[in-house]
């Protein structure tokens, strides 16, 4: 099984790939865009079973602007963005649409937020947090 996060941007996205023994594969991390992104992913899939964490929300709240997976973290004094911010939308919206177009496929796909994990993992990068 092949493993792949990806760094949701709004114009280009990071890609990395990881095979079932966490080793990097080759060439990776890649970057591309948006458009660009699921059809490599799915010809990847051609290949191997993926996982795919998506560092982006892949739903909307049911209301307001926070979902009850961002509450929980900021109660740990975990910092994140709103799901359903104006702000943060667009981003929502990028993640949603990647996961519905891979939906259809083999693929299992999974939210991902790097930096809650090092968080609570205690692994800090030094000057940046």
């Amino acid at each position: 099984m092949l493993h792949i996060g990806i760094d949701l941007g709004k114009y280009k996205s990071a890609v990395a790939v990881l095979d079932e023994h966490a080793k990097i594969c080759e060439p990776t991390p890649f970057y591309c865009k948006m458009l660009e992104l699921s059809e490599k992913i799915i010809k990847l899939a051609g290949k191997d079973n993926l996982l795919v964490g998506i560092d982006a929300p892949l739903n909307l709240p049911k209301k307001g602007n926070s979902r009850e997976c961002e509450k929980k973290l900021l109660r740990q004094g975990i910092s994140v963005y709103p799901a359903g911010a104006e702000f943060f939308k667009e981003v929502t919206q990028s993640g949603m649409m990647l996961r519905n177009r891979l939906a259809n496929s083999t693929i299992q796909i999974v939210e991902i937020y790097p930096y809650a994990s090092r968080k609570r993992l205690n692994i800090m990068r030094p000057g940046k947090d």
